[in-house]
């Protein structure tokens, strides 16, 4: 098995290859490699492609349009053209087979894999739940959804939508969810959106979890490529049947983009939270689909639940995507105590903070409002400054 790299010596094929239709057709293009994998095309017995919705149906109509008048094709697009053309001259039209796999297997996407590749594809997919009368027969017309019929969606709207209050709240919905092994997916925005990456981004979600969580029990906060490398350590060759789930009492969180979860599957993940804005119900149903996924041992998905922290906006939108896809979406109203919640200042005239009450401010800042409603003296709630409460 050889991954593709520019640094390699690309003269030679391997049996299995990994590597972008881009990669593909610079080596076909360039002179020193071109006979090897003009021959390696030729003889080939399998194409796989995953993410197929991204390679060959990522564009909107408006962009697929522009992009007919410009005559620009995708680069896989182009790729499985000319396979079929290569296998054609060599006779072999019938003797290679392609696979093409989604989350999001729409028609748009089977076609363009149809006419590019000259092969007619089968659709397999698992079984979704029932679409209501008024949804018609769906993407396959056999009235069922993409979704599982277990997956519970959920959402939570967090008032006012800023970065100190959504952390409360996810950390409340994390808390409350009895998930052994949960994911974070931070859908992000530009700098002028809801969620914009430069706050929300990996590190800083990463440690404000740790810190808000640690009241609710305890949690690992992981990144995603921790993750990964931690699965990879465990990967055996009798596959993840014989890896075991984490031990009773101790519960992962782990935080990825939603771009770098996209296509990854992580063993036995209970829930997912969304926090931010997903720009699409595609996306959505990216993030989403990392839980309630056929497990080892399982001939059915094994359930799961999915709750978005999101702006109120947003969560009119996931109501539009619900009655379009399919799913029912219930919303969870944000009740009980918030931890690292800030007492209410009193008016003062000055902002600036004693040095010697800093670490007094801090430990007031951590700990989690009393249920009781005691007030906190006025010479502890002295103002902050923005720069020294970020």
């Amino acid at each position: 098995v050889t991954m593709l790299r520019r640094d390699a010596d690309n003269t030679r094929v391997s049996n299995i290859v990994v590597a972008t239709p881009r990669q593909i057709l610079e080596l076909l293009d360039t002179p020193l490699t071109a006979p090897a994998w003009d021959t390696a095309i030729r003889w080939l017995d399998m194409v796989v492609v995953d993410e197929a919705d991204r390679l060959v149906a990522k564009w909107n109509k408006i962009q697929q349009r522009h992009r007919a008048w410009e005559g620009k094709v995708d680069p896989c697009m182009q790729l499985l053209k000319l396979i079929d053309e290569a296998t054609e001259k060599s006779q072999r039209a019938d003797c290679w087979q392609l696979v093409a796999a989604s989350a999001t297997m729409n028609r748009t996407t089977h076609r363009n894999l149809k006419f590019s590749s000259g092969i007619d594809i089968a659709s397999v997919r698992a079984g979704g739940s029932a679409l209501p009368e008024a949804g018609g027969g769906g993407q396959t017309g056999d009235g069922t959804s993409s979704w599982p019929s277990a997956l519970r969606h959920m959402v939570t709207v967090a008032r006012p939508y800023q970065f100190p209050k959504v952390m409360s709240v996810a950390a409340v919905t994390i808390g409350k969810l009895a998930a052994d092994r949960l994911l974070v997916v931070l859908a992000t925005t530009s700098d002028a959106g809801r969620a914009p990456s430069s706050i929300y981004s990996l590190n800083i979600v990463v440690a404000q979890l740790r810190l808000r969580l640690a009241e609710f029990g305890t949690f690992e906060v992981v990144t995603v490529a921790a993750a990964v490398e931690a699965a990879a350590a465990l990967w055996t060759v009798e596959g993840s049947a014989q890896r075991k789930r984490r031990a009773s009492g101790s519960r992962e969180v782990v935080v990825a983009d939603a771009q770098a979860v996209r296509g990854i599957h992580l063993d036995n993940i209970d829930a997912v939270v969304i926090i931010g804005d997903p720009i699409s119900v595609g996306e959505y149903l990216h993030c989403a689909g990392r839980t309630c996924r056929f497990q080892p041992g399982h001939a059915e998905p094994t359930g799961g639940t999915v709750v978005s922290v999101v702006a109120s906006n947003v969560a009119d939108r996931m109501e539009q995507w619900a009655a379009l896809s399919g799913f029912t979406l219930l919303e969870v109203k944000e009740t009980g105590p918030v931890p690292g919640e800030l007492p209410k200042p009193l008016p003062t005239k000055s902002n600036k903070l004693p040095s010697d009450r800093a670490s007094q401010m801090l430990q007031l800042e951590l700990e989690p409002r009393e249920a009781s409603g005691a007030k906190v003296a006025p010479r502890q709630a002295a103002p902050l400054k923005p720069a020294a409460r970020e």
